[in-house]
């Protein structure tokens, strides 16, 4: 009787850690969650994406299609489930695996992100340095060797600016809701599915001001989507058959793109080659591409350059149709920096030239991320949202890194109301690490913060001071404000450069 009871009693605590995470059956329940918005964020995206690859949707089960394999594909990795946000898994061979990280490289097989293969409109408005628009995630329970069979599917997200998960935010999408998102506007053929996703986008209430980027390249036209979700397509969609993202430009004339990036602080240069586009060093062979420190600069007047010939091969099956090469150049990455392809030694001759490098210093600060740095009525928009401002503790002020010309710098904001903050503050220093595992008296440099330079006209209710040190910003850099030389009086710290989500 009592072996009877126990057994009871556990498997009532099994159903009740279950039933905890809640189960959404319809497309209102899905509305009603807020999962995926707003704009930029893109778990919407990816769940309508994930339905698009099932065949059909049973009650217990999901039969996804002949070509769906999330062992080595989309970015898909196996999830542990760490921080218990999703059941325990009771079937052998059954594991949970987790997708929609548009950065996530598989260790020591590819270089490049295998979130690049999820179609555009998953990935569309992707960048590191925004933390909303890479923060969704999808997970399935699947046995990686029958991935046609799949058990279970949840969605979830980061909690802001951290790499945990909000378990407030996890819910079990039920084999309905899977099949309602799947008959969205059917029938179709794949050069409606973008439309199709955005229908989808409309019926769940995902809003936001979203300037559709014009690019050549992926042969898109420009679109709006407003608060009131007024949705113009035509028949060029903005999707496109390439594997390549907005950031990505067309060389003109040729099966070829061109991608500006960044990598140890330094600017870096993308080629595209089509595959197909087999005698491109004999086309390109006097083509080169120089990096300008601003697009008002003339073509002979670059910082530095580098022949197409030599830029070094990438990794193979980057892409399905596309062989990649790469440059890096000694120009340190700086808002403005542009790239431009030139086909021969005449400056005249420009195939291609990039969106001029915007940087964190031309993206929004979130008040919803720190309501006490974001006053109402003033305009913050040249403050960056790359390391959100972090408070320190105990005092109305904030600290954020942030990069100029490719070092690491640092802002302090002083509520105006604390007046009195040098006497409080005139023994305390910022130090500048090269990663957060680095132990305070360990840093590159530092700064006492009553030396840091005032900035004039940007806040109403703060107070600015800024320092740009001699440390490169690369991935991993972190600032840290401690009150007086004991190394243990630390009272913030930032979040690392360009921290990557798993």
């Amino acid at each position: 009787m009592d072996a009877m009871r126990l057994s009871t009693l556990l498997l009532c605590l099994f159903l009740a850690s279950v039933s905890a995470v809640g189960k959404l059956k319809n497309i209102d329940d899905l509305k009603n969650v807020g999962y995926g918005k707003p704009f930029p964020r893109h778990g919407l995206q990816l769940l309508f994406w994930f339905a698009q690859q099932v065949d059909r949707a049973d009650q217990n089960v999901i039969h996804m299609n002949s070509d769906f394999n999330p062992k080595g594909n989309f970015g898909f990795h196996e999830f542990k489930n760490y921080e218990e946000i999703l059941p325990n898994i009771s079937i052998r061979g059954v594991q949970y695996y987790s997708v929609g990280n548009l950065n996530y490289k598989y260790p020591d097989k590819h270089k490049y992100p295998e979130g690049k293969k999820l179609p555009c409109y998953v990935r569309k408005y992707y960048n590191k340095e925004k933390p909303l628009n890479n923060m969704d995630r999808l997970m399935i329970s699947v046995n990686p060797n029958s991935p046609k069979t799949v058990y279970s599917v949840y969605i979830t997200a980061h909690i802001n600016n951290s790499g945990e998960f909000d378990h407030d935010a996890t819910y079990e999408i039920d084999s309905s809701l899977i099949n309602n998102i799947k008959r969205i506007n059917q029938p179709y053929d794949g050069k409606e599915e973008c439309k199709r996703c955005y229908n989808f986008l409309k019926r769940t209430g995902y809003t936001g001001d979203v300037p559709f980027t014009v690019n050549s390249f992926c042969n898109q036209q420009l679109h709006s989507l407003t608060a009131g979700f007024q949705i113009e397509f035509s028949e060029s969609i903005f999707c496109h058959d390439l594997e390549f993202d907005h950031f990505t430009t067309r060389i003109n004339g040729f099966d070829a793109g061109l991608e500006l990036y960044t990598e140890d602080g330094y600017a870096c240069a993308r080629l595209y080659i089509k595959k197909t586009f087999t005698n491109w060093q004999n086309d390109f062979y006097y083509s080169w591409v120089g990096f300008y420190k601003g697009p008002e600069e003339a073509n002979d007047k670059y910082s530095t350059h580098q022949y197409a010939v030599k830029f070094q091969k990438g990794e193979e099956d980057n892409t399905k149709d596309y062989d990649i090469y790469e440059y890096q150049s000694s120009l340190a990455i700086a808002p403005g920096v542009q790239i431009r392809f030139l086909l021969d030694k005449n400056y005249n001759y420009v195939l291609a030239k990039t969106t001029p490098w915007a940087g964190p210093e031309t993206e929004m600060m979130s008040p919803s991320d720190f309501d006490s740095l974001a006053p109402s009525n003033t305009d913050i928009s040249s403050y960056g949202n790359a390391v959100i401002p972090v408070e320190i503790k105990g005092f109305d002020a904030g600290l954020r890194l942030y990069g100029e010309d490719g070092r690491a710098s640092a802002r302090l904001y002083i509520k105006k109301t604390f007046s009195d903050w040098q006497d409080y503050f005139s023994d305390s220093w910022v130090g500048f690490y090269k990663g957060k595992e680095i132990a305070n008296g360990e840093y590159y440099t530092y700064r006492y913060v009553v030396h840091f330079e005032k900035e004039e006209g940007h806040l109403t209710d703060y107070d600015v001071f800024k320092y740009q040190s001699s440390l490169l910003i690369a991935p991993g850099v972190q600032i840290r404000f401690l009150l007086n030389k004991n190394l243990n009086t630390e009272l913030a710290r930032t979040l690392p450069w360009e921290a990557e989500l798993i």
